[in-house]
């Protein structure tokens, strides 16, 4: 008889683990995203286990917005968070 308690792995789950001792993170969501809540959760549950981690809004942008960067003109707002962290990140000059 299979267990009705049975939960997915952390991996699959993260915000069940324990998330301490991952390097900093960058989580990006979108303003109008129904994933947004979720993560905004994981941004705060790194923080809350001392992980580094900064939380982009994307504002006015939509879930999948990466895709839409020949469409719309804010999209490329995507990339421009992106490369700031990654050039912090690694202390890159530009």
């Amino acid at each position: 008889m299979a267990s009705k308690s049975r939960r997915p792995p952390v991996y699959a789950a993260p915000l069940r683990g324990d998330l301490s001792g991952l390097p900093p993170a960058t989580i990006m969501v979108s303003e109008y995203d129904p994933l947004r809540s979720e993560g905004e959760a994981y941004a705060r549950k790194l923080q809350e286990n001392g992980v580094p981690t900064t939380l982009v809004v994307l504002e006015g942008m939509i879930h999948a917005c990466i895709h839409m960067l020949g469409i719309t003109p804010a999209a490329k707002s995507l990339f421009v968070h992106a490369g700031k962290e990654l050039r912090a990140k690694f202390q890159l000059v530009t």
